[in-house]
Order: C-alpha cells, then structure tokens, then sequence
C-alpha cells in the first residue's frame, strides 16, 4: 500500500525492501490492472535487483530466486498468475485490465505501444 505523503515508486521499493529484505531500481513500467468490484488498482513496474539477502518477513512466508521458466509454474492464484505473465512478457508494450476477483474473470483487456 502506499503511505500518505509517499510516491507510487517509494512505495513499491519500501514494500519490496519489507518483505524481502532486497534493495531494487525501477527501470520500467509494465502496466496497470484494476479490480471494478473493490475499486483497487494495482500498478505494475519492472525492477532490478541491486542488493540485500534474501529474508522473509511478517508479510512473505518464503522468498527465493527462480528461473523466467520457473515462476509461472509456482503461481496458481489467477489474479497473480495473470499480472507475472504480463511481467515475463517483457515486450514494448504496456498491459491494462480490469477484473472481477469472485470468480476471477478479466472483464477488459488492452495493449499500449510504448512511445518513445
């Protein structure tokens, strides 16, 4: 979540930094889904790693490093499942949906060429 007062990509590096115990740089934007049942919206940002040791925390019941090929197959929750496939497509462009979360359906789905 982010704090009053704190920007978009301080949030996401503190909640990273939280859970992992990983320091990261934002180097991209992937895209943004929004759940129209509970008005949240999640926003999506390629990162690198730049360094700390893996740790769990509270919030992160295990943590570790995996292949591209790997990660796709330890996700089963759909709405998870659906945002990692749009991080591993790694491509130029910038993904939005929305979606019903109780089934989970995507109810809108678009691609945006980045320009540059």
């Amino acid at each position: 979540m982010v704090e009053p007062g704190e920007t978009l990509q301080d949030a996401l590096i503190r909640e990273i930094k939280e859970e992992t115990s990983v320091d990261v740089e934002i180097t991209g934007f992937i895209g943004v889904c929004k759940n129209i049942q509970k008005d949240i919206v999640n926003i999506d940002f390629f990162c690198k790693y730049t360094g700390g040791d893996l740790v769990t925390s509270d919030e992160s019941l295990e943590v570790k490093w995996v292949r591209r090929d790997e990660a796709l197959n330890l996700v089963t929750f759909p709405l998870t499942k659906k945002r990692l496939e749009n991080m591993l497509s790694a491509d130029d462009t910038v993904k939005c949906f929305n979606f019903k979360k109780e089934p989970f359906e995507v109810v809108a789905e678009e691609k945006y060429t980045v320009r540059r």
